[in-house]
């Protein structure tokens, strides 16, 4: 790779952190191992309820922590890393989660490359003994691209300049989750320069999805925020993000095994946006074509 283009007092490392004893010493070894080392390592706990001070103690001399004395959520735990923190750059990493040995260097370079504000890396995926990857690209990078949903994994792939926090605010706190789409949304809505690095920098772990409640709830507060922030989308946008908000709620009833609610929502991002369909697993297509099929002798 060469000589690194960006000297290592520029780079700020922030991990949200909650009941994350069983895995932050693996997340804190693979930043420890990076070929370019960041200036600071900053770990919010958010009121954690395990024994997580006991497991950081070998790393004291490697990190600034930073408690909260109650539980925020990891919006308000990115946010006062944010706050903490003094380098040029900010890298984002979950606890749970690792970078493959060059993040930092590459990706920095990469960012330098592209003239980027802010960027996001591919990663490899690993739910419940199963791998994929996900390789970004170029159709990644616009508003209208991120409307359509938050598919580059910002909490451990994303790195941006501080500036991007200063001209578009923070992380949104009321959201207990997709606050990074709400994010990303915004600092496209105002033009920052947002690139995607498709080399495999990260490796993201997960074992369980979202309760139906907390993403319902969240995409209604999503929509609020959005309002409240004045993003004034067109109607072609309009279109997109109603569509990647009613392919969420499909997904959603999905997983709670509510198969009426997840056809009829499908049914509704498909006529909105028919593109999403290629996102949707195989075995659903076929329920969602079975279905379609008979709403049009239906409606014949």
């Amino acid at each position: 790779m060469g000589l690194p283009l960006y000297n290592y007092k520029d780079i700020s490392v922030i991990i949200p952190c909650y009941n994350s004893a069983q895995t932050i010493g693996r997340t804190l070894e693979s930043i420890l191992s990076q070929t370019l080392k960041p200036k600071e390592i900053i770990v919010v706990d958010d009121a954690s309820l395990d024994n997580i001070k006991a497991t950081l103690i070998p790393y004291k001399k490697d990190i600034t922590l930073v408690e909260h004395k109650k539980n925020m959520g990891a919006a308000a735990a990115r946010n006062t890393g944010i706050k903490q923190s003094k380098g040029n750059f900010l890298a984002f990493l979950d606890a749970d989660d690792t970078w493959r040995p060059n993040k930092l260097e590459y990706h920095l370079n990469f960012i330098k490359r592209t003239n980027a504000d802010i960027s996001c890396s591919s990663f490899m995926l690993h739910r419940n003994g199963i791998s994929t990857t996900h390789i970004l690209n170029k159709k990644n990078t616009s508003l209208l691209s991120m409307l359509d949903g938050c598919r580059v994994s910002p909490g451990s792939t994303l790195i941006a300049k501080r500036k991007t926090f200063t001209a578009c605010g923070l992380f949104p706190t009321q959201l207990s989750r997709l606050e990074d789409w709400a994010w990303l949304i915004t600092i496209l809505y105002k033009k920052e320069k947002f690139s995607v690095c498709p080399e495999i920098l990260s490796d993201i772990y997960t074992i369980s999805f979202p309760a139906f409640e907390n993403i319902s709830l969240s995409l209604t507060n999503l929509k609020i925020y959005l309002k409240n922030n004045q993003i004034l989308l067109g109607i072609n946008e309009k279109r997109h993000f109603s569509a990647a908000l009613s392919f969420e709620l499909a997904a959603a009833y999905k997983r709670s095994r509510k198969v009426k609610w997840m056809i009829y929502y499908l049914i509704k991002s498909f006529f909105l946006n028919p593109k999403l369909f290629l996102r949707t697993p195989a075995d659903i297509k076929r329920i969602f074509l079975s279905a379609l099929i008979k709403k049009k002798k239906h409606i014949s």
